[in-house]
């Protein structure tokens, strides 16, 4: 049984079960194994990709996905099922954007409901800026994927 088959809905999500998720997702879409990494490993700022999804309905919220572009482009190459020196750059913004939309549905299956998701917006480079106005992260996963960092939060309206 699948990952929303395990668990019931809960009020918010904690960070184990939001491991769990990109657990389900991981292994589900890209057969690759996710491990808890300590925060320092997370991407460096420079040159990483950013995708996030909001959640609006029975429960309110924005899902992001920061990963670096190495990770992205070997993701893209197993999504596309080609080697990773022919992905092409719509391609990795197109994993991105899925992985998150993905990693998105699964967590809202488990939130009270009913919710929908926005479409997947993907960021990338040195100097963009990304902020969600009264927003606050209930939840957060560094984490890391063949070698490469990995950081999934959850955040929520404060009250």
């Amino acid at each position: 049984m699948g990952l929303t088959g395990d668990l019931e809905r809960v009020q918010c999500l904690d960070s184990t079960q939001l491991l769990d998720v990109c657990t389900s997702v991981w292994n589900d879409m890209l057969s690759l194994i996710v491990e808890p990494a300590p925060p320092s490993f997370g991407p460096a700022r420079n040159g990483s990709l950013i995708g996030c999804v909001q959640i609006l309905g029975g429960w309110e919220g924005v899902l992001t996905l920061q990963t670096s572009p190495r990770f992205a482009r070997l993701a893209a190459a197993v999504m596309f099922d080609i080697e990773p020196a022919a992905v092409a750059p719509d391609e990795i913004m197109d994993t991105l954007g899925e992985l998150t939309n993905m990693l998105g549905g699964t967590a809202k299956a488990l939130l009270p409901g009913p919710s929908m998701l926005s479409l997947p917006t993907v960021a990338e480079g040195d100097s963009y800026s990304m902020t969600f106005p009264g927003a606050e992260i209930v939840a957060r996963v560094d984490a890391s994927c063949a070698g490469e960092p990995l950081v999934v939060a959850l955040l929520t309206r404060r009250s």
